[in-house]
């Protein structure tokens, strides 16, 4: 069911457009470059700690070159959604983006605000994950059949360098988006990525949709790591399925860090290095299980690294505050002297990039709505820098996740080793069919193991916690806050979705008997058949 934003937003976007700007020169406005990746986890980036040798050797001279963010959230882990919550300032559920079908018609985007107030805007690839596609006022749009799919850092090159040329040409200052379609699987050298090439189930699949000629243009990254070589994360299961996917994810990660020199590289040859704010950071976390299509903190937690030569102090790192994608439109709008309109509920971190203290970034709020198999799964989560509180309504010891991470080796890999290790068939299980509620202390437990909602110790963190996020659901009007109120009264509904009773009953005994410690992994496995 699609969401209809409350009048309180509506009203307000229709007085955007007579909000005047801030008076400022065209010629003292920075241009605003944003680059993300697709699916890049936090952690794999070289400045914040990676595990491999030099994975991100761009990236980590931008870092140098300006500051990042330790602590950093976007706020949806699905592309599409994400996105969108970057470019207008709002909520998926004040938007209506809340999945992959776009938002409400009457919502004001970044780009087309920084366009009426004299930026070129344009948009390099992913064009089609921000929809409608009319309400970003696109000047220049470049998409996936323009840069190999989205791999290919030469044609992103070529793709900035146009449009800088374009924007000198109007003597106006620019707007760029440019999007790397990496690290997204298929990744860089697998098993998976060949089968898309060259055994495609239908033409839909076939050279990722794209003619052949547009496919020879993805480009091998500049190191290419061996099958084996990378560590697995701590939040999942090490098993040889997955050393060799991460290592191939890895290698996805370096093309997309090539993708980054090759943009900076047409900034710098166009001159526009020393007037041009760069911000990067990925749109979700990593394509795995307890990432990417979750609530979880490796599932939201970015990294974002900003560079603004001569306002940003070179080689900073912000390990007080806590950042999310929802204040990127505003901060961009502060940064081009544009009044922020009051509708927008991010807040602008200007001053913190200026060096100067900032209240109130301490918490993001995040969700998920919809998958991608457009099931609706409704989670929300509060992650401090210590602390992160999870709800997730759909837990009812029956509803299962749903994501595209079926497609790849990781979770049918940890689904296999349970069937001879105790604990990986725990974690399996405790992923496919959650609790309706879970705390983490990051601190203790940094790839968030252990669920302290019955923690005798945790007690007054959680009320905190829930109180907070039931504050944020009724202040952005929220449609599942009665769901949750509910819920804190002692009122644990079925979310029982398009199945019927009886199947719903069936895999509830049968899950049951796993937590009354009946431990029969197999017969579950088969039984409820999260294994197909």
């Amino acid at each position: 069911m699609k969401f209809t934003c409350p009048r309180s937003i509506l009203s307000w976007a229709a007085l955007i457009w007579i909000i005047p700007a801030i008076p400022i020169l065209a010629q003292d406005r920075p241009n605003i470059l944003l680059i993300t990746a697709d699916d890049m986890n936090w952690d794999s980036v070289g400045i914040y700690g990676s595990p491999m040798e030099n994975p991100t050797p761009h990236l980590d001279q931008l870092a140098r070159e300006g500051m990042y963010f330790k602590y950093a959230h976007v706020n949806v882990a699905v592309c599409a959604p994400s996105r969108s919550i970057i470019m207008t300032g709002l909520y998926a559920h004040q938007s209506g983006a809340m999945g992959f079908a776009g938002m409400d018609s009457e919502t004001r985007t970044l780009s087309a605000l920084l366009k009426r107030n004299g930026y070129l805007v344009g948009i390099i690839d992913k064009v089609g994950h921000l929809k409608p596609r009319e309400l970003f006022e696109w000047d220049y749009e470049k998409d996936a059949i323009d840069t190999g799919h989205g791999r290919s850092p030469s044609l992103f090159k070529m793709h900035t360098a146009e449009f800088l040329a374009n924007a000198a040409t109007e003597k106006k200052p620019f707007f760029l988006m440019a999007n790397s379609r990496d690290p997204h699987r298929p990744f860089a050298g697998s098993y998976q990525e060949w089968q898309y090439l060259n055994e495609p189930k239908n033409s839909d699949e076939a050279n990722f949709g794209q003619p052949p000629e547009k496919i020879a243009a993805i480009e091998t990254p500049s190191h290419v790591y061996e099958t084996g070589e990378a560590p697995v994360p701590g939040f999942l299961a090490d098993t040889p399925d997955l050393r060799d996917e991460v290592s191939d994810y890895y290698s996805s990660v370096r093309r997309c860090d090539d993708t980054v020199g090759a943009v900076l590289e047409a900034v710098e040859e166009a001159g526009q290095t020393d007037n041009t704010l760069v911000l990067f950071l990925s749109d979700n976390g990593m394509a795995f299980p307890f990432a990417k299509f979750s609530c979880y903190a490796h599932g939201t937690r970015t990294p974002m690294i900003v560079r603004w030569p001569g306002v940003i102090e070179p080689g900073g790192v912000d390990i007080k505050h806590l950042v999310s994608g929802i204040d990127i439109t505003p901060t961009f709008l502060e940064a081009a002297g544009i009044r922020v309109p009051r509708v927008i509920e991010g807040r602008s971190f200007l001053a913190l990039l200026k060096g100067q203290s900032a209240k109130g970034f301490d918490r993001a709020f995040t969700a998920f709505y919809i998958s991608a198999l457009e099931e609706e799964v409704p989670t929300r989560a509060v992650q401090e820098k210590q602390f992160g509180y999870i709800f997730n309504l759909w837990a009812d010891g029956a509803s299962q996740a749903q994501a595209e991470f079926y497609k790849g080796l990781a979770l049918r890999s940890m689904i296999e080793a349970g069937m001879t290790d105790a604990e990986i068939a725990r974690r399996v299980l405790y992923f496919m069919f959650r609790t309706r509620e879970e705390l983490y202390d990051f601190e203790a437990d940094p790839n968030g193991l252990n669920n302290l909602v019955h923690h005798p110790s945790y007690q007054e963190t959680l009320v905190r916690l829930r109180r907070e996020m039931l504050d944020w659901m009724k202040d952005t009007e929220d449609p599942k806050t009665e769901d949750y109120e509910a819920y804190l009264r002692g009122e644990h509904k079925d979310f029982s979705g398009p199945r019927n009773p009886g199947e719903l009953r069936r895999i509830r005994e049968i899950y049951g008997r796993y937590q009354a410690g009946e431990f029969d992994y197999a017969a579950i496995i088969t039984d409820v058949r999260i294994a197909a």
